[in-house]
């Protein structure tokens, strides 16, 4: 008797949340919510460098990790379609020597990538508080790398593009206030072709594939 009572509990909770997230009154996200979220994360990559020119230089490969702080902000089109975008920087710490053929007397150099993707996200459960998303993005990809050693000044810059695919979560404490979460897949490539101002890595494109893992905040403006 008590495992049918479990079991009819269960059955009934699972249905009330399909029912409640097929509700217009009842979804947090549906067509005309326009919501902003912040979150920072890390993510694990498999680093790569090669050469795209003539030069000597090889490249390398590698297991980095990084620091991610995103921008994003959604317009649902639907009740389960969204649009958006997402501005983003991820921060490594990379051999100079091995990655970029240039050394830094030992010294890590400072990479710092940047994106800016156009994202559509399918919004398959929906709830009063709770919203479970796919997303899948696509934009530009750059990146810079410069600075001073014992009066060395390097730059290194490269542009290109990439792909993301994600899930992401939002739960709301509040009407408009809630929290955000969201693993990812991404990969993504540039090149120093057409950049005419840089010190080192003149011939070294860069490859960047790995995984994500972010949380922060989100605000949802309108409902």
């Amino acid at each position: 008797m008590k495992k049918t009572y479990t079991l009819s509990l269960c059955i009934g909770m699972v249905l009330f949340s399909i029912l409640d997230s097929n509700s217009m009154l009842a979804q947090c996200f549906k067509r005309g919510s326009f919501v902003v979220s912040l979150s920072e994360g890390s993510n694990q990559s498999v680093y790569t460098t090669y050469s795209t020119g003539t030069s000597e230089f090889r490249g390398h490969r590698g297991d980095e990790t990084g620091v991610r702080d995103p921008i994003i902000i959604e317009y649902g089109i639907s009740n389960r379609w969204g649009i958006g975008s997402t501005w983003g920087n991820d921060i490594y710490n990379v051999n100079p020597t091995s990655f970029y053929g240039f050394n830094l007397s030992g010294k890590n150099a400072g990479v710092k990538t940047s994106e800016y993707t156009i994202d559509g996200s399918y919004h398959f459960l929906v709830t009063k508080k709770a919203d479970f998303a796919l997303v899948g993005s696509l934009g530009t990809f750059s990146i810079a790398m410069n600075g001073t050693n014992n009066d060395y000044s390097y730059r290194y810059t490269s542009n290109g593009n990439m792909a993301r695919l994600a899930l992401r979560t939002r739960y709301y404490f509040w009407r408009r206030l809630g929290v955000t979460s969201m693993g990812s897949l991404f990969a993504a490539n540039s090149s120093p072709v057409g950049v005419k101002d840089n010190t080192v890595g003149k011939s070294a494109s860069t490859s960047i594939t790995g995984s994500t893992v972010e949380f922060g905040l989100c605000y949802r403006i309108c409902r």
